[in-house]
Parts: structure tokens; sequence; C-alpha cells
């Protein structure tokens, strides 16, 4: 539902934006890039990883202080790998190279830089990589549904052979409305973007899951999760209602910085109901402690 949602306010924001031919096109700052684009960039890239319910299933079968040093190695392994693909955008721009919104600029690198053969490999293990990671993601969301949605408030009862079908139905379900979207007029960075204010909540629960596995009952870290995606969506695409409520220059601000402020909220939001739990569970403690004194 809040993927859903998301993608009807994507469509809704972009239909009502500047075009992108009017934006001015004076160089952004390193700070500017890593602000507008990194942090959303970042919490996309980083909840699609832990999004991937082959990896939650992984965790039930191996010891979890061996899943969390997997983790930290992954962490580290992908941040050196993002920062590289990142970094040659900037080797693009220095080549002074003209890119569309849809092209990569590794392969415009590559293509500029390398024999054809090299172009062709890296083609080979990109299109490898990308099948294998759909597959995976077209799995994982067919496979959610099916337990959450259509067991759950659908058919209790449902055998194995149902269940199996109604997920081969919502993995195809889940390919309609991917290129449903891919045909809408929309900026690449904009779609990339607006992922991280629909399952950037994940992040964090992932993380207390790992490593701090009591710190917070669980009721509050869901809440924690519904009111991130519904705050980031509502900061990051509700550019009428803040011109609305606040003035003119508070307005512009926030919509100038809607996409990184909606990725942070989303980030953060279940951290914060984690700590109002810790903190009502030791004023309660402290409460009763008082209590048995007096």
């Amino acid at each position: 539902m809040a993927g859903i949602l998301g993608v009807l306010a994507l469509h809704l924001y972009h239909s009502d934006t500047t075009p992108l031919t009017r934006i001015s096109q004076s160089p952004i700052s390193f700070g500017g890039t890593f602000w507008m684009l990194g942090i959303p960039l970042f919490v996309t890239l980083i909840a699609a990883a832990l999004c991937n319910a082959d990896i939650g299933e992984r965790v039930y079968a191996i010891n979890r202080r061996k899943v969390r040093y997997s983790y930290l190695f992954a962490a580290v392994l992908f941040a050196v790998i993002v920062g590289t693909y990142g970094s040659i955008g900037f080797l693009a721009k220095n080549l002074g190279m003209s890119l569309s919104n849809t092209e990569p600029p590794a392969l415009a690198v590559l293509q500029a830089t390398m024999s054809q053969w090299i172009l062709f490999l890296v083609t080979v293990v990109l299109i490898v990589v990308l099948v294998s990671t759909l597959a995976s993601m077209i799995g994982s969301a067919g496979d959610l549904t099916v337990i959450e949605i259509y067991q759950r408030f659908i058919n209790k009862r449902a055998n194995n052979a149902e269940t199996v079908r109604w997920g081969r139905i919502f993995m195809t379900m889940t390919v309609v409305l991917g290129t449903l979207i891919a045909t809408l007029n929309l900026d690449l960075s904009l779609l990339i973007q607006s992922m991280a204010v629909i399952r950037g909540e994940v992040i964090i629960p992932m993380l207390l899951a790992l490593f701090w596995p009591l710190i917070a009952p669980g009721r509050y870290v869901f809440w924690g999760m519904i009111t991130g995606v519904l705050g980031g969506i509502t900061i990051t695409f509700g550019g009428p209602l803040w011109q609305n409520v606040f003035s003119q220059s508070t307005a512009q601000f926030i919509i100038a910085n809607s996409r990184p402020f909606g990725a942070l909220f989303t980030l953060f939001a279940p951290l914060g109901f984690c700590l109002l739990a810790v903190t009502l569970r030791r004023v309660g403690a402290l409460t009763l402690v008082t209590h048995r004194d007096v």
C-alpha cells in the first residue's frame, strides 16, 4: 500500500514540477550533490538490499553473530562499490561528456575510453546482475504479498498449490506495474530517490534486529515504520500542502530540500519510536522502584 501511494504521489508531484529544461545549468558543489542526491540514493540502495526477503530468510538459518559480521563486511564493500560507481559520473563530466537523464555514466565512459570487447563483457555482467536481482526482488514481492495479505486477510486456509498460484499472479502484477511506471515521462533520479521514502523505513528495524533485538517492543517499531513511510511521502511530495501551511520562504525551503528531508525522516522515524519505547520503559521501571522504596 505504501508503495502504491508513493508511485501515485510521484506521478502527481512530477506533473506539477518545472521541466528539466528550465532548471539552471550552474554547477553543483560536492556538498550539494551529497545532500540532494547522495542521501536519498544511500537510503534507496541500502533499503533495496534489506527489502530482499532472501536475506531475512537466511538470518533464521545462520548464526546471528556470523550474520552481523556478514552485514558489516557487505556494508563496507557496498560503500566502496557505490562510491566508485558514483565517481564515474564526475569523471564523465571532466571528460566533457553530455549524458541524458537515463544514460548510465559508467557505460558512456567505458565506451569512450575502452575497447569494444571490454564494453561487451561489462554489459553482459551488468545484465546478469540486473536479471538475478530483479528476479529475486520480484519473487520476494510475490511471496510477501501472498503471506502478508492473501493468507492473512483473504484465505487463511490456502494450500501450497493455491499460494504458489497467487504468488505467480502477484509477481505478474508487479512486473506490469513496473512496466507502466517505466512508460511514464519521469526523471530517472526522481524515480530512484522516491524509493527512499517507500522502503527506507526498513533499515533501522533491520539493524536493531541484528544488533539490539530487545531494545524496543515490536509495536513501537511497527508504528515507527508506518509513521516514517507516510511522513516521508508527505514531506517529499507535499509541495502544495507546505505552501498553504507555512510562509512562502519557509515553504520554498522545505520544497527545495524535500527529497533529503523525506528520506531522512523515513530513515529515522522508527529509531525515534524505539527511543521513545526505551524512555517509557525506563521511566516505568524508575517509577516502580520509587513506589517500592516508599
